[in-house]
């Protein structure tokens, strides 16, 4: 059997393995890997078949008729190599020997025989013959100590041009790209500069005319679809601006390079402006040659004012999920409840839950943050919870939180700088977590409804965009996805009401924690210091999540169809429940008669509650090792469906569950530790919004009594069979 043919069938045994190799930024959708083209970049376009009967099959779909099931042709493509580079390369990669011509095995070559030549000049002389091209331009790209680490030449003739790399090897000069990941053009610059926003331009030529007007401007080697080459981390946290040519392949390189450095770690802030008046295929060179007549500082306050004045920042799709380093050791979820039990089990089920939240943000079709809320006393160890999720990459915390903070607008800050400062592009694809929302609960009325206004409209997940005075309309539109993790205090009545006019978008989870024994005080004294054992359980659970990250570099496309509908039928029941639980009604009791009145209340529909505790449940499961829901997955959506209505109205409808559907007057007012009155309006609200009954019965003692029965289509919630699905 020839080489070839023997490293095409082994690549083929291997070819799931192979698709990550070549195209790591790519996803699993069923049978296939997907990315969006060749040059790898995330997508779904170009398809690689892993699993079935077409395994081997690949191209870009978007162009009927270009596909092959040579996956040394991929291996060519990929890596830019010709045949004979391609086999030793995937060869090696395989750990396979070639055989020479005479049968006997030949070890693999490390690099492809290239010729050397003594200088850079001999190099570039043998290629224009070749091509029959003449050079017209060289520019040096550098490493990060300003070595020159390669060139690029342009070749021209009448009619066309080209372009070729060159580096040095030791002992002269090759016609190649060096090894590896290719430094950004004018890399010493954006070092020497660091806090300077970057303009981004396709093509040297560009880079260069445009820093001209001094600004800090870069580029990538090899044209609009090579963006994957270059090493982009020196932008990371950057402010960055792309300056797209007029022309589809412009555009796509824009968008491309906006994804890279939008998943860097920190990630850049990025704004695409589209240059105005460029003619078809026209650049910034283009732009700037028809303001011959102004100075370069006049020139220069025109771009900053286009990138200032743009009415909407166009910011990039971040990789989604966020690539993170991979755990030294991978956790199970099995051992990391084991580390939680064995350190802070009271815990345990709260976690269990918090985990669930985040790692919706692996699920490819979430569109919707889901945002919890632990509510408990002080020092009731919601922080101690939150404090297990503050993995690096995957959050971002803050004890110092307002939802304005989302979008700034503060006066003190140039309009250019304020996304540097915004908290919006630092959490998305992340969980924000704040340990402590009660002071944004706190203020007064008008200043309340802002907050939850800003909140809700945060919490839809399409983005963010507010006024001022200041610095006019500004803000972010488009996918911005987030998981919201905090604690509080008991949340005020007040606030609910609030949240019910605005449509509630918070969940919450009471953690009820039992008030400690003296012995149980003096045994927490004597035993292992309790941040140690925080320390323990953070450990766990970054190991944990990364896990689960790694696992799932393209996130999880769910089967919701192989969902059972039982599990379903639960949610549903439950999206229902909490939308009458959460209504909003007015009520005032008569001075005169004791009566109850009250207004026609307002109950939201069950969809978008529907739909987030399905995504709560899919969460559950995925940390579990699943992906498919099952009866294990619906105890953290009861829970929190009982939690997320109106403190005493959760309470009262807990009460109702444990006494099997009914509840008495004598008995609110006990569980409440309220008077008649407050005991009647309370119960008077369940009948109102839909979900109990009431009616007069005899009491043992004394005045009749008015009695709540569980409304006929939440009786469920009371059977053994709910009670089942329920944790002890």
């Amino acid at each position: 059997m020839s080489d070839a043919r023997r490293i095409k069938e082994l690549l083929r045994e291997r070819v799931a393995a192979l698709a990550q190799y070549l195209f790591p930024d790519g996803h699993r959708e069923a049978a296939h890997w997907c990315v969006g083209s060749i040059d790898g970049e995330p997508g779904k376009s170009f398809k690689i078949c892993i699993a079935g009967a077409k395994t081997g099959l690949c191209g870009d779909f978007a162009e009927s008729g270009k596909h092959s099931q040579s996956l040394l042709d991929l291996w060519m493509q990929a890596r830019n190599v010709d045949f004979k580079g391609a086999l030793r390369e995937a060869a090696e990669w395989l750990g396979q020997p070639l055989n020479g011509s005479n049968g006997v095995a030949q070890s693999v070559p490390k690099t492809r025989s290239t010729a050397t030549f003594r200088t850079l000049d001999d190099a570039i002389a043998i290629v224009e013959r070749k091509i029959k091209m003449r050079a017209t331009r060289r520019d040096s790209y550098h490493d990060r100590s300003g070595n020159e680490h390669f060139v690029v030449v342009r070749f021209d003739d009448a009619d066309k041009k080209d372009f070729r790399p060159f580096s040095p090897n030791g002992s002269g000069w090759i016609v190649k790209d060096p090894p590896g990941k290719l430094p950004l053009f004018r890399l010493p610059e954006l070092i020497a500069r660091p806090g300077e926003p970057v303009f981004i331009v396709e093509g040297e030529k560009c880079a260069c005319e445009l820093a001209t007007l001094g600004l800090l401007v870069t580029t990538s080697a090899h044209g609009a679809k090579s963006a994957n080459k270059a090493d982009w981390q020196p932008l990371a946290g950057c402010e960055v601006v792309i300056l797209p040519d007029n022309d589809v392949e412009g555009r796509a390189y824009a968008q491309t390079v906006a994804q890279i450095v939008s998943r860097l770690s920190p990630p850049a802030v990025v704004q695409i402006v589209e240059l105005p008046g460029l003619p078809p295929k026209g650049d910034c060179v283009d732009w700037l040659e028809r303001r011959d007549a102004q100075t370069p500082e006049d020139i220069r306050a025109e771009l900053l004012g286009l990138v200032q004045n743009a009415e909407v920042s166009r910011e990039a799709e971040k990789s989604r999920p966020l690539r993170v380093e991979p755990p030294k050791v991978p956790w199970g979820f099995e051992q990391w409840q084991a580390v939680i039990l064995a350190n802070f089990p009271a815990y345990a089920r709260p976690a269990e839950i918090c985990a669930s939240v985040i790692v919706e943000l692996l699920l490819n079709d979430v569109s919707n943050p889901f945002a919890l809320a632990l509510v408990d006393v002080p020092s009731s160890g919601k922080t101690m919870t939150l404090n297990f999720f503050d993995v690096a990459d995957l959050a971002y915390t803050t004890d110092n939180f307002t939802p304005a903070s989302f979008v700034s607008h503060a006066s003190n800050v140039k309009r250019e700088e304020l996304a540097n400062v915004d908290v919006l592009p630092r959490i998305r694809y992340r969980t924000l977590i704040v340990r402590d929302l009660a002071p944004i609960f706190g203020v007064k009325e008008d200043e309340l409804l802002k907050t939850i206004g800003i909140l809700t409209r945060a919490l839809d997940g399409e983005g963010l965009e507010t006024d001022s005075g200041v610095h006019g309309k500004r803000g972010y539109k488009g996918d911005w996805l987030f998981m919201l993790l905090a604690g509080t205090t008991p949340i005020p009545p007040r606030v609910f009401k609030v949240m019910g006019t605005l449509g509630s978008r918070l969940f919450f989870l009471a953690l009820r924690s039992n008030a400690k024994s003296h012995d149980e005080l003096i045994a927490q004294n004597r035993g292992t210091a309790r941040r140690e054992k925080e320390r323990t359980c953070r450990v766990a659970t970054d190991s944990f999540l990364r896990t689960l990250w790694t696992a799932n570099p393209g996130g999880v496309n769910w089967d919701k169809d192989g969902d059972p509908e039982d599990c379903l039928r639960v949610i549903a029941r439950c999206a229902e429940l909490l939308a009458a639980l959460r209504g909003t009604i007015q009520m005032w009791q008569s001075e005169h008669d004791g009566s109850v009145s009250h207004s026609v209340p307002v109950i939201e529909q069950p969809d978008r509650i529907n739909c987030l505790l399905y995504n709560l449940a899919r969460g559950h499961a995925l940390i579990c090792g699943r992906t498919q829901i099952a009866t294990a997955d619906l105890a953290p959506v009861l829970e929190v469906t009982f939690d997320s209505a109106p403190t005493i109205r959760s309470k009262v409808f807990r009460s109702l569950l444990e006494q099997n559907g009914t509840l008495r007057t004598g008995q609110v007012e006990k569980l409440l530790r309220c008077s008649k009155p407050t005991a009647l309006k309370e119960m008077e609200a369940l009948a109102v919004l839909g979900i109990a009954d009431k009616r007069e019965t005899a009491a043992e003692y004394g005045r009749p009594e008015q009695e709540l029965w569980l409304a006929e289509k939440f009786q469920w919630f009371a059977t053994d069979e709910c009670k089942g699905l329920r944790w002890p």
